[in-house]
């Protein structure tokens, strides 16, 4: 045996060696989650890509029980936002984590797509995660204790799908300005309940939205909001002022650690903005389409301008339209004047659109 004080090791061999033994080891693991034909892959490893090849013999290429193309590309664009957008590097464990709403990181919290695919199974995740592997949009970085990279070619792809002009360009304005209504409203339905008044006579949702504009802090300021009076104030005043005082401090003093905007909502926004249809919105969601429809309810109480024509067939909208303007008692007397195609859903959103857009709503004869 060689004395301890002879003993030289190659560290720099050994370290290459270890990286070459997991790199092998992640490429199995690839090649178990993969969704193309495992026949490509291998074929691939070896040198040889060939695109678009399917043997048609292997699991992949003859099950039926895949993730559909939509949801894939829906996952693949939140991943690669995920990894390009975290200040922080990201595992594998830590992506999950993130995208299922789990993980206890303050710092990961702050992640846009923080809890943004809550309804899909951690399974689905992982699959379409190695595909994306096995595709080179993201990498795995071995001496980095297989963090997470974007590659080139997975911005290409972000590009491509037009992720960067998706986005409102007063994407954090609308956020904000949301939460403060949705906060301002909470309020008002509170006082509505004391006064055993209606929402709407307590304080207009016109003078809601200009208040949530001005985000007045005092008393003096609140009255000077077009619409709102001493008689709002005595009812309401310094509970507004309450919020309006404390919202700024909050998010001055929370910084990006604290979500502006719930992440249900701002990911069905996202979708209605690129113009998905109300079915495929609630598929990706994994949410029913009378759930999709509330949100996109709320979405158009404070977004008025907001385009759903995606969201309808053969001018539906402009019939449900005509149908709302000779008055209605709710929506199930309004559905029967409708044809068969309308669904509740359809008309929930249609009556939001009317009412936010209209200056001649009525709600019933």
């Amino acid at each position: 045996r060689v004395s301890a004080d002879r003993l030289k090791l190659d560290y720099k061999g050994i370290n290459e060696s270890f990286l070459r033994q997991q790199k092998k080891i992640d490429t199995m693991v690839e090649y178990s989650h993969t969704g193309e034909c495992r026949f490509r892959f291998i074929l691939k490893y070896f040198g040889e890509n060939v695109e678009g090849y399917k043997c048609g013999k292997c699991d992949n290429c003859a099950s039926d029980e895949k993730i559909p193309p939509l949801s894939a590309g829906y996952l693949t664009e939140i991943i690669l936002r995920t990894v390009s957008e975290s200040n922080i590097k990201l595992t594998e464990t830590n992506l999950i984590a993130v995208l299922t709403g789990k993980s206890k990181i303050e710092e990961l919290k702050s992640i846009d797509t923080f809890g943004s695919c809550v309804n899909y199974a951690k399974n689905e995740l992982v699959t379409v995660l190695y595909d994306m592997l096995s595709k080179s949009l993201i990498v795995k970085n071995t001496a980095a204790q297989n963090k997470l990279d974007i590659t080139a070619k997975g911005i290409e792809y972000l590009n491509e799908h037009g992720v960067q002009t998706s986005v409102p360009e007063k994407k954090t304005d609308y956020e904000t300005n949301l939460e403060l209504f949705n906060r301002l409203r909470e309020a008002r339905s509170k006082a509505a309940k004391r006064f055993l008044q209606s929402g709407n006579i307590i304080c207009p949702d016109e003078t809601l939205r200009e208040v949530v504009n001005r985000i007045p802090r005092t008393k003096e300021e609140l009255i000077a909001v077009p619409g709102f009076n001493q008689r709002m104030f005595n009812k309401i005043g310094n509970d507004f002022l309450e919020i309006t005082m404390g919202f700024g401090t909050e998010r001055n003093d929370s910084g990006s650690k604290k979500k502006s905007m719930p992440s249900n909502i701002k990911d069905t926004y996202s979708l209605l903005i690129k113009g998905y249809n109300l079915k495929d919105i609630a598929s990706l969601r994994k949410l029913s389409e009378a759930v999709i429809s509330m949100q996109i309810e709320t979405i158009l109480e404070y977004e008025p301008s907001a385009d759903i024509e995606n969201l309808f067939d053969n001018n539906l909208m402009e019939k449900i339209f005509d149908a709302i303007r000779k008055g209605y008692t709710d929506l199930k007397e309004l559905k029967s004047r409708l044809p068969a195609e309308a669904t509740y859903p359809q008309i929930r959103i249609a009556a939001a659109k009317f009412k936010f857009t209209s200056t001649s709503y009525s709600t019933g004869p």
